[in-house]
């Protein structure tokens, strides 16, 4: 052992890595979260709807970043659905269909929630802006079916929904830059609270906006994620990921602790055996 201890170092370091990166995901640890300023008034603009309210629900992201989106679109969704709204879901990002079909497999909807009636998911919607317009302005004219093949005349929900006036508010889940393009085909025209669910990496570009009142509100990544679960009672994936990355975070800040004092006490060394040498 201490053989790899002084020729590997690395090999001790990673084993013990992973393991105490499984350990919170095997076992959560419920370490304290504080909850910040930006998280509660999202979460109060959320808390703000009523029963039968239509939330028009963006999911513009793909696999890569489910570590960070997944987890805030199950709280957010789990949150309006507690409240009673009801949700228009489509996607302007390919992958936008197998994240949905997971997203549902995480949440279970309400009891009497019916698909058609309090939700649609209208599917993959080409064209970027040129959709996003289409959609807010006449949404049947963009769209004849639901992403199972439903036509629209079938689907109740539907029957409520014509363009963006039927909505209270738009929330787009995104680790893409057609979140900005939202500020212009929402809130600019339509002047209706637009809420935002960016990968962590997005949010200082999302500041500027917030600041400048075109975006309501936004919930930052993974982090922002695991204070909403709190906020909302529902612990859940984002507040494991959260345990995990600040057992991770403390393993490393020890070991760049140790390192050092490893390698002030080797100068020193080195610097005594020069002195006595000159001696």
């Amino acid at each position: 052992m201490s053989k790899i201890l002084r020729e590997k170092p690395h090999i001790p370091i990673y084993a013990l890595l992973f393991l105490l990166t499984a350990l919170p995901l095997l076992q959560p640890l419920g370490l304290p979260i504080s909850v910040s300023s930006t998280t509660k008034s999202f979460f109060e603009i959320i808390d703000e709807i009523e029963e039968g309210d239509i939330v028009f629900f963006d999911i513009n992201f793909g696999p890569g970043s489910w570590p960070e989106n997944g987890p805030q679109a199950v709280a957010v969704i789990k949150h309006i659905w507690a409240k009673g709204g009801k949700i228009l879901f489509f996607s302007l990002n390919t992958n936008g269909p197998q994240m949905y079909d997971k997203m549902m497999s995480q949440i279970q909807p309400p009891d009497g929630y019916e698909y058609g009636v309090d939700w649609v998911y209208l599917g993959f919607l080409s064209g970027g802006e040129t959709a996003q317009a289409a959609l807010t302005t006449d949404t049947w004219s963009l769209v004849q079916s639901d992403y199972l093949g439903k036509s629209l005349e079938s689907l109740p929900l539907m029957q409520e929904v014509r363009s963006a006036e039927d909505a209270k508010l738009l929330i787009c889940n995104t680790s893409g830059a057609l979140a900005w393009a939202w500020v212009r085909q929402w809130h600019e025209p339509y002047n209706k609270p637009y809420l935002l669910l960016p990968i962590g990496i997005m949010v200082p570009s999302s500041a500027v906006y917030v600041d400048a009142g075109q975006i309501a509100a936004l919930l930052p990544g993974s982090r922002g994620a695991a204070e909403y679960e709190i906020l909302s009672n529902r612990p859940g994936e984002a507040v494991t990921l959260t345990d995990t990355l600040t057992i991770q975070q403390a393993f490393i800040m020890i070991l760049i602790i140790i390192g050092n004092i490893m390698f002030l006490l080797e100068r020193q060394g080195k610097s005594s055996k020069n002195t006595r040498r000159a001696i």
